[in-house]
């Protein structure tokens, strides 16, 4: 496609994946979405399909990295402002153990700092590319 010059655009076709199903095609939808991040332009998305038949229409939906569709209902998500909910403030338990993925970049510091401030003394900071 690339080379070709064609607008056509890669859309890869999953089976209840979105929901954790679908093992077998699992790892085809985690290679389709390293192809979005690495070929943007030839990209068309991902459709995740349940047991009924395909709705072309939702081949139709533009701007979206994946579509679900589910007894002939297209889904996407999309992000949403969020708003501090009301109640009691966050607190840690100081014998309290808490894991923090990607725990050595800048905001896995951050919320390492944060979590300390309220109190937590067991931090666990995961990493891939080690100490800082």
């Amino acid at each position: 496609l690339h080379h070709s010059g064609s607008e056509a655009r890669l859309w890869v076709l999953t089976r209840r994946v979105y929901e954790g199903a679908n093992l077998v095609h699992a790892p085809l939808f985690g290679l389709a979405r390293v192809a979005a991040a690495e070929h943007p332009q030839l990209w068309g998305g991902v459709l995740d399909l349940g047991d009924g038949p395909l709705p072309v229409a939702a081949l139709a939906q533009h701007g979206h990295g994946v579509v679900v569709v589910r007894d002939g209902t297209a889904m996407t998500a999309r992000l949403a402002d969020a708003r501090p909910a009301g109640g009691a403030p966050m607190t840690c338990t100081p014998g309290g153990t808490y894991l923090i993925t990607g725990g050595t970049g800048a905001l896995g510091l951050r919320i390492a700092q944060r979590l300390a401030d309220l109190g937590a003394r067991r931090l666990v900071l995961l990493s891939r590319s080690g100490l800082p």
